[in-house]
């Protein structure tokens, strides 16, 4: 049983670090100045919606993909979005007692509401109308949690040490040229090791679980998601 309590750490995430996860794993390969990631990342960046919203909106999204063995890196743009509009208002509709119609969602992000409800029946037939947050959901809360939390944890460190070496920088730059060069150097570096560290076994194992689940429902080919 899936409580507010489960909950708590989750909020307490920063959401850059959310937004950081679903770049990593879903729309980094798309130009990042593109509308349509842009909309995307506005939507995610929501402070009406909570973390935990977000959270599950990734759950169902991965969960999708897996069953179906959807290959992300060829979806389309628009694929994206629209999976990731969906995910939200289920997960909306899921965990909020107050959640928005789908019209308030398609005059939000001007998009058509047919085509909004095309995919909502999509994605609910793909997980078997079920939408239930069971012991596995509670799982990857628990391992994102981790995962987010030494993301911070990194790029807490990766800040300090980069304080720590302009100091050095700036003492160094009156002194010896060579010990100037060394610091400039060890800056830039620090400058390109803000990648995502790896998922952990974890949770790459309870996203390959979902391959495991009963895929025999009936599912109306809906939409080409390539």
């Amino acid at each position: 049983m899936i409580t507010e309590e489960n909950f708590e750490s989750v909020e307490q995430i920063e959401r850059a670090f959310l937004i950081e996860y679903f770049v990593s794993n879903f729309s980094h390969r798309f130009d990042q100045n593109d509308e349509t990631i842009n909309q995307l990342y506005t939507m995610l960046r929501d402070p009406i919606l909570e973390n935990k919203i977000i959270l599950t909106c990734f759950y169902y999204l991965e969960k999708i993909y897996v069953l179906y063995e959807i290959e992300i890196a060829s979806l389309q743009i628009d694929s994206l979005f629209y999976s990731v509009l969906t995910c939200l208002i289920l997960s909306t509709k899921y965990l909020m007692d107050d959640s928005w119609y789908n019209q308030e969602w398609c005059k939000l992000y001007s998009v058509p509401l047919e085509t909004v409800n095309e995919w909502e029946m999509d994605f609910l037939a793909k997980l078997d109308f079920n939408l239930n947050l069971d012991d596995q959901y509670l799982r990857y809360v628990q391992e994102m949690v981790k995962y987010l939390n030494d993301l911070t944890f990194t790029n807490e460190l990766i800040e300090v040490k980069k304080i720590e070496a302009c100091e050095r920088f700036q003492e160094s730059e009156s002194l010896v040229p060579q010990q100037y060069e060394t610091e400039k150097t060890h800056i830039n570096t620090l400058q390109i090791q803000t990648d995502l560290p790896p998922l952990s076994n974890d949770l790459l194992e309870i996203t390959t679980d979902f391959s495991q689940q009963d895929k025999n429902c009936m599912i109306p080919n809906t939409f080409q998601f390539f």
